[in-house]
């Protein structure tokens, strides 16, 4: 089993922005930097976890979310946002993932995301 504690406030997975187009008129997607950074905090307590030793077969996870405040926020997108940080560290892709227990919470005094990773 891995199990930990990321600190700060969840923060949700934003959809993917569009940049300013190229020289061949095509405009590259990338990802918002606070939900970047969010997921870099993820994968850095993630990685303190396990040592490197992630999971090969299929994973159930449980996640507690503790929000500093009730802002409309998707359960969801903060779901992902996790799920895509631990990615390549807790497993090799988030497809592994077959089973999700969440829930959302408040604590404006201490928030953070609690995470549980066991094999299926």
């Amino acid at each position: 089993m891995i199990e930990f504690t990321a600190f700060g406030n969840p923060v949700p997975k934003a959809r993917p922005r569009l940049g300013q187009r190229q020289a061949n008129g095509k405009r590259k997607a990338y990802t918002p930097k606070r939900t970047k950074n969010w997921e870099r905090t993820v994968a850095d307590y993630c990685g303190i976890a396990t040592r490197g030793d992630g999971f090969e077969c299929d994973v159930s996870v449980w996640i507690v979310f503790h929000r500093e405040d009730r802002v409309n926020v998707d359960l969801d997108n903060l779901i992902k946002s996790v799920l895509d940080g631990m990615n390549g560290i807790a497993y090799d892709d988030d497809k592994q993932v077959v089973e999700i227990h969440a829930w959302l919470k408040y604590d404006k005094e201490n928030p953070r995301v609690e995470v549980k990773i066991k094999p299926v």
